[in-house]
């Protein structure tokens, strides 16, 4: 009658037809001794017979074509839902036979290069973001000018609402002036692809931040205004957030006095409650393997204390 077995690929989103055809001596199948039944993972998805066609959504076959004994189904805008074992069941008169089909899908990658900004001359790290891909198995890989590059670290896979897969995968690198002008790449192979899917750029060489908080000495019950202070970057996009206690606290005004420097104010009232607690002015900066923290505690004696550290585990 047909083959007893089928495997089959798709992309998410794609149609795909599913074979099941009856071979019977006459032109036509007589539909008055014919039962035509569609299961997917062992539940019925639809059926056809003398009375006619029930289906679910986004399941057909061709009432035309299955006169000629062909039943093959289509299943439209495919998700990850629809993958697995298909069986067709015809019953004709007294004969009855299932075949299987096996449906794959895939899911093309998205690549995006999320940090090429690096320090001329110390460890950088390079940062990129592939996403929305289907089956799991994946090949990253890192180039400069042709060659492979080592010190790859492919973080811990996600798995997305939709079934597909989110991987991030860095790259350290320590560059120097004549990287400068090189062409630099991530490439991602992934069975659903044709042909390799890679992003190729060039290193964007950046400045760390300096920072500073200025303030006066605390008085009890009186309104402070500490400034946090942010200068000498590159690129200007950075972020500047003040902690009480490690609490986040909103500032009252930021101010960008240019593309490389940059004031967040925070208005503060010391209460006696307060005494001896942490502020604290956290930066980050994609030239920065971590934030940059500058400290202070609230002295109410008149005294300061502070320290500027680089925070990579505490945030």
């Amino acid at each position: 009658m047909f083959s007893d077995l089928s495997q089959h690929k798709a992309l998410v989103g794609s149609n795909v037809l599913l074979p099941c055809n009856l071979t019977v001596d006459k032109s036509h199948v007589n539909p008055e001794s014919l039962t035509v039944i569609w299961y997917f993972q062992n539940k019925p998805i639809l059926q056809y017979d003398s009375k006619g066609l029930s289906f679910t959504p986004r399941t057909s076959i061709s009432e035309k074509a299955a006169k000629n004994g062909n039943f093959s189904l289509t299943v439209s805008n495919l998700t990850l839902l629809n993958e697995g074992v298909y069986r067709c069941r015809v019953i004709y008169g007294q004969q009855s036979k299932d075949s299987d089909s096996v449906l794959h899908l895939l899911a093309p990658p998205k690549l995006t290069v999320t940090n090429k900004v690096i320090v001329n001359g110390k460890e950088s790290v390079l940062s990129s973001s592939i996403s929305g891909f289907y089956p799991v198995d994946i090949d990253i890989t890192w180039i400069k000018d042709g060659e492979i590059l080592d010190e790859v670290t492919t973080l811990q896979l996600q798995r997305n609402v939709d079934g597909t897969y989110t991987v991030n995968s860095t790259v350290t690198i320590t560059p120097t002036q004549e990287d400068k002008n090189r062409i630099f790449s991530c490439r991602v192979q992934h069975e659903s692809l044709s042909d390799h899917l890679q992003e190729d750029f060039y290193l964007v060489y950046g400045v760390p931040p300096s920072v500073n908080i200025l303030y006066k000495p605390f008085k009890l019950n009186t309104e402070q205004t500490l400034i946090c202070h942010v200068w000498g970057f590159y690129p200007e996009s950075i972020a500047v957030n003040w902690f009480l206690n490690g609490s986040l606290v909103e500032a009252t005004e930021f101010q960008r006095m240019n593309s490389s420097e940059v004031k967040s104010i925070l208005q503060f009232l010391p209460e006696a409650k307060f005494r001896g607690a942490e502020i604290s002015c956290k930066v980050e900066h994609k030239t920065l393997s971590g934030p940059l923290v500058d400290r202070l505690l609230v002295d109410l004696s008149g005294k300061m204390e502070t320290s500027q550290v680089r925070c990579k585990d505490s945030w």
